[in-house]
């Protein structure tokens, strides 16, 4: 699951609970994150859900620029 994906379901469940303030819902989102994306969010220091989104968005393409790039090599080695 991508991280637009994984953001909207938390967002629908939380809009069940009606309680649940913007921070809370951030807090959670952050929790569910890949670890190496959840790192990136917490570094951004991000203070609203569009600043969350971006930030995991950007970790995320990096993230498979890495693994392509990682791919490509090994290919390459084994050629």
């Amino acid at each position: 699951m991508n991280v637009d994906d994984y953001v909207t379901k938390v967002t629908r469940l939380a809009k069940r609970l009606p309680d649940l303030d913007e921070a809370m819902v951030r807090h959670a989102i952050i929790r569910g994150l890949k670890s190496h994306i959840r790192s990136h969010v917490l570094q951004a220091d991000v203070k609203s859900m569009a600043e969350l989104l971006h930030a995991a968005r950007v970790a995320e393409m990096a993230s498979s620029t890495a693994d392509t790039e990682v791919s490509g090599a090994l290919k390459e080695l084994r050629e």
